[in-house]
């Protein structure tokens, strides 16, 4: 029926009007249906970034949970609360993905859509800013698993992060903060390019054998190692960039210039 998605617009967005997470969250899941049974409609992409900053408000109140939970360990709606934020902070990067797969250019809604000049402008102004933090998402979760010892996944969420840093820079490479992008892109591309050497232990380590050679790859994981040595080589032209850099150069959160150099 016609009027269907207007009825579950207003309903969804009540349901997140109220104070109580739990509304909150279903109001969520009306938007999710609504992004889903009809992601061609003008508003999909103005109701996919309304959950976009949904996830981002649930995922913020993790912190505040932690800290409760350091004084009061058995607390049992701080612990639901916790896990409940660290849902939507896995959310935030499903959400931005889900972005750029149904609106970027070439998709079917911005072929659609992309002829309306002012619309496709704040959809692409969009895209670019959803990438940008998708890409910090990934590169955090990279840093957050390398931390921990989980080598092999920290390696995969490296290369995914450069894969959107790239497309970012090279998309506009004298745009603001397109320094700062390079060093970036040149600092994840290094890491993802840690398989190139031989084979690492979980913690990261390379394998050696007891003579201390290093072990070779096995034949079926060459494929991993060549996109591995293809990242690292990909990091010395990123480094070299930022070593030459002549434009502005910005600066950081403390108003300081930046220089990587």
């Amino acid at each position: 029926k016609p009027y269907v998605r207007e009825v579950l617009m207003v309903y969804g967005n009540a349901l997140m009007e109220q104070a109580e997470d739990d509304y909150y969250r279903q109001g969520l899941i009306v938007l999710r249906h609504v992004v889903d049974k009809y992601p061609m409609e003008r508003e999909a992409q103005a109701i996919q970034r309304k959950i976009i900053r949904a996830t981002d408000l649930l995922a913020a109140a993790a912190p505040s949970f932690r800290e409760e939970l350091s004084k009061k360990p058995n607390d049992a709606e701080a612990k639901l609360g916790l896990e409940l934020a660290e849902s939507a902070m896995d959310e935030q990067i499903v959400e931005r993905r889900k972005y750029l797969a149904m609106f970027s250019k070439g998709t079917p809604w911005h072929d659609k859509w992309g002829k309306d000049k002012d619309l496709a402008r704040q959809v692409d102004e969009m895209i670019t800013q959803v990438r940008l933090n998708f890409a910090k998402l990934i590169h955090l979760q990279a840093q957050t698993l390398r931390a921990a010892g989980r080598e092999e996944m920290a390696l995969r969420k490296y290369a995914e992060a450069a894969t959107e840093y790239e497309t970012l820079l090279l998309a506009d490479p004298e745009a603001a903060g397109a320094y700062d992008l390079a060093w970036t892109l040149a600092d994840v591309l290094f890491f993802a390019g840690r398989r190139c050497d031989g084979l690492r232990t979980e913690k990261g380590e390379l394998l050696a054998s007891k003579e201390g050679e290093l072990i070779a790859f096995p034949a079926d994981r060459m494929a991993e190692v060549k996109g591995a040595c293809e990242s690292l080589r990909k990091s010395v032209k990123y480094f070299n960039m930022v070593r030459d850099w002549k434009g502005e150069k910005g600066k950081d959160d403390e108003g300081q210039p930046l220089d990587y150099t």
